[in-house]
């Protein structure tokens, strides 16, 4: 039986998935066979594979790197723990209250369990950690990082750019490009580029900077708000935009 790729394989006129338009640049993988014929897995070192490349991970920023971060770079970033080892006594209820009992619970016990081993990690990544005084509290001392919430952004920013990410300053994504399965498979900016993408996560805050979004959704007078921190001013509802475009519920 004739093969209907197979002339155009041998005069090298076959095109394959990654040559077609709109998938940027392609990634490889290949099968590694393991070297050891019997044995049991006791730890997975992912090290080597963070620096292969081939694998691209890109973070779009819609500003300058002197200003990005949103919130998080003009905030003080104090953290109502005494150590990044555990949470204190009644940390969940002492949340739930400060919400007026409006808050998810689920949500404060899992911030509880994972709030010390995800501090640890961002201390591995570079961040320092100090114990502070809270002027706006008689109770026990907090952490905060030193260099407070721009040492967050501007830390692992750099831990980022050494594992090989891409950091795409003053780029404004605009839309989601869904596959035909309805997965995310290109993110488009405001400036033309494309981004092939097997993954998507939207970082980009509330709608705070938005007027337009602040009326729509509190009422009349809802775009009279003041932003609490220049960042504020940045987080004016275009993930939650695209994202509602996309599909989102």
């Amino acid at each position: 039986m004739d093969r209907v790729d197979g002339p155009l394989k041998v005069t090298g006129r076959a095109r394959y998935s990654y040559e077609r338009p709109g998938f940027g640049r392609a990634a490889i993988g290949y099968m590694l066979g393991a070297t050891i014929a019997k044995g049991r897995i006791t730890r997975i070192d992912a090290a080597a594979a963070e620096r292969a490349p081939g694998s691209r991970i890109a973070l779009i920023e819609r500003m300058p790197a002197s200003l990005s971060g949103g919130n998080t770079r003009w905030s003080p970033s104090n953290t109502r723990m005494t150590s990044l080892d555990e949470t204190p006594p009644g940390f969940e209820e002492d949340m739930f209250a400060t919400t007026g009992g409006r808050g998810d619970r689920a949500y404060f016990r899992r911030l509880s369990a994972e709030a010390p081993e995800t501090l640890r990690w961002v201390e591995r990544q570079g961040v320092k950690f100090d114990i502070v005084s809270y002027y706006l509290s008689a109770e026990r001392k907090r952490i905060q990082p030193v260099g407070r919430g721009a040492a967050i952004v501007d830390t692992l920013a750099e831990r980022a750019r050494s594992l090989g990410v891409e950091l795409h300053y003053e780029c404004r994504a605009e839309r989601l490009q869904r596959h035909s399965d309805d997965a995310v498979q290109v993110v488009e900016t405001d400036d033309g580029r494309r981004f092939a993408a097997r993954a998507v996560i939207l970082a980009s805050g509330g709608f705070q900077g938005s007027p337009e979004m602040l009326r729509e959704h509190l009422g009349p007078g809802g775009e009279c708000l003041k932003p609490i921190s220049p960042g504020t001013s940045s987080n004016a509802g275009e993930g939650i935009r695209m994202a509602l475009a996309a599909g989102a519920l």
